[in-house]
């Protein structure tokens, strides 16, 4: 099983997450305004927020329409002082992990001028393979 959360990181010196949650109905799932502490005590010059796009519960792929929402989302966060974008696609299996990306989802994503990140790892508890799994040995070893 594959599920696919897409998120979108962004800050910037005039972007407060307060005023932009505000402006476009919005819940961000961490945010810092600029001048803010952080975690490690230091004062913050950006404002910084991460912002959930699609289901909670993840999606099977990354659709057109998730791709679509985060550039609109993007745009939006732009007009409020947010900039260096980036749209982070995790993704969470169990077993082996294939992600197809759609040419149109690609496109969508590339005109959106963000940074791509993406990040995958193995279902928390799950059956991740190990290194000696996929040499074909017998001892157990590191999970890929």
């Amino acid at each position: 099983m594959v599920r696919v959360f897409t998120k979108i990181f962004t800050a910037g010196q005039c972007f407060s997450p307060a005023d932009a949650e505000r402006a476009l109905g919005v819940t961000f799932e961490l945010a810092n305004e600029p001048g803010a502490r952080g975690r490690s005590g230091r004062i913050l010059d950006d404002g910084a927020a991460w912002l959930r796009i699609g289901p909670p519960e993840g999606a099977p792929t990354l659709s057109a329409a998730t791709a679509s929402e985060a550039v609109a989302r993007l745009d939006a966060l732009r007009t409020l002082g947010a900039s260096d974008p980036t749209i982070h696609v995790d993704v969470e299996y169990d077993g082996q992990c294939n992600l197809e990306l759609e040419p149109d989802v690609l496109g969508i994503l590339a005109s959106s001028g963000a940074t791509l990140a993406l990040s995958v790892y193995p279902t928390p508890g799950g059956d991740a393979p190990t290194r000696a799994r996929v040499r074909g040995e017998d001892e157990p070893g590191d999970a890929c």
